[in-house]
Formats: structure tokens, C-alpha cells, sequence
């Protein structure tokens, strides 16, 4: 008897050619680049709070809707990357979409993967921003420090709640939702206007 694939497993292996092209974008790939310049980091950052603003937003909404007892107001991070961007002296582009529908708890688990996922990622960027830019927690560095040291803990507390709201029968589900939010992900970054020095 074969073992049925954990939902990290059912997630990773959706998502995975996808998670590589977008980390490989032409704007987000230059944040870990030797030659990253200040109006690279925030073409990436604006880019980044265009999709994440509303994209929280929705989130935020269903959970607070389904799952209050979750708390995502402390996982919220586009008011640090808008406080990065006007620290680079810019300013928040307006949404450039209205954030994926979420129908169901399986597609919540999902989407959430994608850009808790992102929080933990960043820690690896942020390292390196920090270094090229001189950025820090404070200033210029809000967004990829995320949750800096509690990063795993937050990490491993999302998986804990995905596993309450999504069985196994879920999981296919809550693959299709994460490639459908990277795909978003791509769609969206490929329309972003270009960055004015």
C-alpha cells in the first residue's frame, strides 16, 4: 500500500517549475544578483505590493470570515513593503488586480502557501539585499526580514493550520489554488509597468 503524499509534499511537487520561473523573473531575479541596484529592489518591491496588497486583502477577508481565530493581521506585510518603497523614495503603485477567488478552505490553504511560503523565502533575499544595499529591518528591508527570527515558527504554525482545513481529499484542490496563484503571480509581474530612474 502506497502512502497517501502529505499536503507539503502535494504542494511543492504542484508548484514547483512554476515557483522556479517566478524566482527566475526578469524582476524578482536581480534581487539576488551581485549587481543589484536601488531601482532594481524597488521596481521588484513595487511590482510585489501591486499583487500582494489586494491579494492580502482577499485573504484577510475570508479569514476573517471562515477562521477568525487565525491571526493574519500580524502575517500582513504590504504595508512593509510600501514603507520600503518610500524609504527608496517611491511611492505604493496602485493594485493591479483584485486578488484571487477564494471558494473554499482547500483553495484558502492554497493561496496561503504561496505567500507564507514567500515570508520564509525572503529570509535568504533579505540576507542579500542587506549586504548589496545596506538595507535594513528598519529601513529598506521591512518586506524580505518579514518575520526575521520567528520566520520558521510562523512557517510551521501555517502548516498546522493548513492540515486542519484541508484532508487529503482536499489537497488537489489546494494544488490547483497555489499553481493558479504562481501563474497569477507571473501573469501579473509580466504586466508591470518598467521603473523610472
Amino acid at each position: 500500500m502506497s502512502a497517501v503524499p502529505t499536503l507539503p509534499a502535494v504542494l511543492r511537487d504542484a508548484t514547483r517549475q512554476l515557483h522556479h520561473l517566478l524566482d527566475h523573473h526578469v524582476l524578482l531575479a536581480p534581487l539576488l544578483r551581485a549587481d543589484l541596484d536601488h531601482l532594481a529592489y524597488r521596481a521588484a518591491l513595487r511590482a510585489l505590493h501591486a499583487i500582494n496588497a489586494p491579494l492580502e486583502a482577499r485573504l484577510a477577508d475570508y479569514l476573517a470570515a471562515r477562521h477568525p481565530a487565525f491571526d493574519y493581521a500580524a502575517r500582513r506585510r504590504a504595508d512593509a513593503l510600501a514603507a520600503d518603497i518610500r524609504w527608496l523614495g517611491g511611492e505604493p503603485p496602485p493594485p493591479a488586480w483584485d486578488g484571487p477567488a477564494i471558494r473554499n478552505d482547500a483553495e484558502l490553504a492554497g493561496c496561503l502557501y504561496v505567500i507564507e511560503g514567500s515570508n520564509l523565502g525572503g529570509q535568504v533575499i533579505y540576507r542579500q539585499v542587506a549586504e548589496r544595499l545596506g538595507v535594513t529591518p528598519e529601513g529598506g528591508g521591512r518586506y524580505f526580514h518579514g518575520h526575521g527570527g520567528r520566520a520558521r515558527e510562523v512557517w510551521d504554525d501555517f502548516w498546522h493550520f493548513a492540515a486542519t482545513i484541508c484532508p487529503p481529499d482536499a489537497h488537489g484542490e489546494a494544488a490547483a489554488a497555489a499553481a493558479g496563484l504562481f501563474g497569477d503571480y507571473l501573469r501579473l509581474l509580466d504586466a508591470c509597468p518598467g521603473e523610472a530612474a
